[in-house]
């Protein structure tokens, strides 16, 4: 009998041509991101290496504020700064400088950081803050927030009398206050003015002497702040406070001015006087605060101010 229709060979060829592929690996995730780590230093000086890959790191940072010579009468504030650096991808290295307060009542030791704060070795002044710095692998820094000045209290008898705060970076830097003691029976007033302010990578200078009459009357200048490069891990130091020797009602006393804030450069220390007799007066100015620094290749500075924080350290959080 003659077959009409295809041949087994035709059906099974055909069969075997149309048969669907089916799949039996599927597509490999995605490798997952790491997750972002965040540097939160102490106070001091501390490295760290930055893995390659790594092309941002994002920042806050504060300089150090000045110590208080009571509850009204203020440090000066650091400068408060964030914003991000950009990096070339190849692991590196960075160092965080975290300023310290300054030392308060009696010996009144200055923050340390990136330029530390200025010390006053004497009862009245107050010890300025450190500054607080990002620094690249070479140790140039990236961005620095400036320290504030030490405030400075005041000692008389005859005189109404008060204390003057030291100056906070804004992040600009400012001058140290000056104080000005009216004798209570009239007369003229004495003046001590308040340390400049630094001006880019130049300290600034110690308040220009002090002004007053008495019997006899003693005049300090004050002490100027560090130069870039000059001060503790390549910043500018805070200028120290002046040493007054003082008497009253038979005995003696030392006092001190406020010091200047440490920074990118150094805030200068306040000048002094002494009146000594019957009425009696140790006076002096507070401490300005140091200068900041934002001009590191690859920063960008997204906000600043001033921290508001006298009498307290200062901080830093890197993010990358």
């Amino acid at each position: 009998m003659k077959r009409t229709g295809p041949s087994r060979r035709v059906i099974a060829g055909h069969i075997a041509w149309t048969v669907p592929v089916i799949a039996i690996g599927a597509a490999a995730p995605a490798e997952a991101a790491s997750p972002p780590v965040t540097l939160t230093p102490a106070v001091g000086s501390t490295q760290y290496s930055i893995p390659a890959g790594t092309t941002k790191l994002t920042y806050t940072i504060v300089g150090a504020g000045g110590a208080n010579a009571s509850t009204a009468v203020t440090g000066g504030s650091g400068a408060t700064i964030s914003g991000t650096i950009t990096l070339p991808g190849t692991a590196t290295t960075i160092t965080v400088v975290v300023g310290g307060v300054g030392g308060a009542a009696g010996v009144g030791t200055g923050g340390a950081g990136y330029g530390n704060g200025g010390s006053t070795s004497a009862d009245l002044g107050r010890g300025g803050g450190g500054g607080t710095a990002i620094l690249d692998s070479t140790g140039k820094p990236f961005v620095v927030a400036g320290g504030g000045g030490g405030a400075v209290a005041a000692s008389s008898s005859g005189y109404n009398a008060s204390g003057t705060a030291g100056g906070s970076a804004t992040p600009n830097p400012n001058a140290g206050g000056t104080v000005t003691l009216t004798p209570t029976a009239g007369g003229t007033a004495l003046t001590a003015v308040g340390g400049a302010a630094p001006s880019g990578a130049t300290g600034g200078a110690g308040g220009n002497g002090a002004t007053g009459t008495g019997s006899p009357t003693t005049r300090y200048n004050g002490n100027a702040g560090g130069n870039n490069g000059t001060g503790a891990n390549g910043g500018g130091n805070g200028g120290t406070g002046v040493t007054i020797p003082t008497s009253a009602s038979g005995g003696t006393r030392v006092v001190g001015t406020g010091g200047g804030g440490g920074g990118y450069a150094g805030g200068g220390s306040g000048a002094g006087g002494a009146v000594t007799g019957t009425n009696y007066a140790a006076y002096g100015g507070a401490g300005a605060s140091g200068s900041s620094y934002t001009a590191g290749a690859g920063n960008t500075v997204t906000s600043s101010g001033s921290a508001n924080n006298a009498a307290q350290n200062g901080s830093a959080t890197i993010t990358y």
